[in-house]
Formats: C-alpha cells, sequence, structure tokens
C-alpha cells in the first residue's frame, strides 16, 4: 500500500494538478502528503485533493483531458477507501484493488464504444492523420512505411501555412503509403482495449489480463507518449495487481514503467 500511495502522489504532483485558482493549494497539499506520510493516509485528505481535481476539470471543462477524469475518480476512490475501512490495511487494499479493476474495464470498454461510434476512427482518418502529422509519431512512421522525413516536414510547412492563412483545407502528402498501417493500428486498439477490458471484467486469468495490459501500455506509450494516461494506468494496474495470485515480480513492471514513462516523454519524434 505504501508503494501505491506514493505512486498516486506522484501522479496528483505531475499528470493531475489543475492550473489557474486552484494550483498553489493543490500542490502545497500534495508536497505536504510526500513530505508527512500519515496525512497521504488521512480520509480527508483525499477528500481534499478530488475537491480541487474536480472542481479544475469543472472550471477548465472543455479542454480538459480525459485522463483528467479517470484520475478524479482514482482520487475519490482513495477518499473511500480510507474513509470505510477505518485505516484498516488489508481492507483498504481489497477496496482499491477491486475499484481499480472496474476503473480499467470501464476505461477501456468506454474507450472502444468511443471509437468505433466515431466514423472518422473507424474509417482510419485518424491514424492517418496522426501519423503524417502527429511529432510523437514520426519515428514510429518513418521506420514502419515508405514516408520519410521530407514528406513529414512538407506536411507541417502545409499546415503552418494553413493556419497562417486561415484557410479551410490541405493537401496531406504520404496517404497512400501509411493506410495499411492506420488500418492496422485503428483496429489492433480496438482489439485490444476491448481485450483488456473484458478480461478485467472478467478477473479469471490474472496473467493473461495483465500480460495484455503490459503490451497495450509498451506498445501505446513507447509511441505516444501520453504522460497522463500511461501514469494513471500504471497506479490502477499495481492496484489491481495487489491482490492478484501470481509472482510478484510482475507487479513491479507497474512502478518501474511509471518511472520509465518520463524517459518516454523525450519523444524522438520530436527532437529529429
Amino acid at each position: 500500500m505504501t508503494m501505491l500511495l506514493r505512486m498516486s502522489l506522484l501522479l496528483a504532483l505531475l499528470a493531475a494538478a489543475p492550473k489557474g485558482h486552484v494550483a498553489a493549494a493543490f500542490h502545497c497539499l500534495v508536497l505536504l502528503a510526500l513530505f508527512f506520510p500519515k496525512l497521504g493516509k488521512n480520509h480527508d485528505f483525499w477528500l481534499a485533493i478530488t475537491s480541487l481535481q474536480v472542481f479544475a476539470i469543472f472550471f477548465s471543462w472543455g479542454s480538459s483531458d480525459n485522463h483528467k477524469y479517470l484520475i478524479a475518480y482514482w482520487f475519490l476512490t482513495l477518499y473511500l477507501a480510507f474513509l470505510f475501512t477505518k485505516n484498516n490495511k488489508q481492507a483498504c487494499v481489497d477496496f482499491c484493488s477491486q475499484s481499480a479493476r472496474y476503473l480499467i474495464a470501464g476505461a477501456m470498454l468506454f474507450a472502444v464504444v468511443a471509437k468505433l461510434i466515431h466514423g472518422d476512427y473507424i474509417n482510419g482518418d485518424f491514424f492517418r492523420y496522426t501519423l503524417l502529422m502527429d511529432g510523437r509519431f514520426k519515428v514510429f512512421t518513418i521506420l514502419f512505411t515508405s514516408v520519410d522525413k521530407t514528406i513529414l516536414d512538407a506536411n507541417g510547412e502545409a499546415m503552418k501555412l494553413m493556419r497562417d492563412s486561415q484557410g479551410l483545407s490541405m493537401t496531406l502528402q504520404g496517404l497512400k503509403e501509411v493506410n495499411a498501417l492506420a488500418i492496422f493500428l485503428t483496429w489492433w486498439t480496438v482489439l485490444i482495449e476491448a481485450l483488456i477490458g473484458i478480461l478485467f471484467l472478467w478477473n479469471k486469468k490474472p496473467v493473461l489480463t495483465h500480460a495484455c495490459l503490459i503490451v497495450f501500455m509498451i506498445t501505446t506509450y513507447s509511441v505516444a507518449t501520453v504522460t497522463g494516461f500511461s501514469l494513471i494506468l500504471c497506479c490502477l494496474a499495481y492496484a489491481h495487481a495487489l491482490k492478484q495470485d501470481f509472482d510478484p515480480r510482475i507487479r513491479l513492471f507497474y512502478p518501474c514503467f511509471f518511472a520509465f514513462t518520463f524517459v518516454l516523454g523525450l519523444s524522438l519524434g520530436e527532437i529529429l
């Protein structure tokens, strides 16, 4: 439980910290909990953190990243865990583990539903655009397609020109070359997210369940460096793994990947 609390506090400090009016209070509370561990085990502390996080989401409703909502649910989980278990360590771990299971399953399955009802995702347009325009995918695109750096740079310049001239459209180069990879990534993402969601709901094959999640995290966040999602998934998966009957070394992947996320954040695509 100590490791889980440390990861959750670091998550709060590094990925959830709100901006604007509540930032100072939020940072001060989290730092105090890092300096004084007993504070981090107090349910009132997590109520305050949850309240500030929810207020920050409401205050910037239109621009809050999706993972901020999932993080708020996790903070609420910690509040309820400490409130109802009365500092009973085993009961608290059980509560967090079970809650994390449903949060992961819900996040994955709702993500699948959202993708399936959006035509621009299902037809592959999302990944066609991402492979050709997102700097984080630059190395990946060059390695796995026949598109070279000059085409990607030309697309970047065309986008800049369109924005400067307030134009409504532009022509992307390299669409044909990335089409097959875009279709593969589209359906690979849908299938593995659906599989992870189902396995966490089923909760009968813990090794397979966590193996799929680990594969998803490595293949996703080593390319698309979405730090917030990576960190919250590490916390949730580690919480769930605490109550699973398998080699305890498996659960160590999550705190290690939590730390490694910041190395992955130094995207090679932005350097080249």
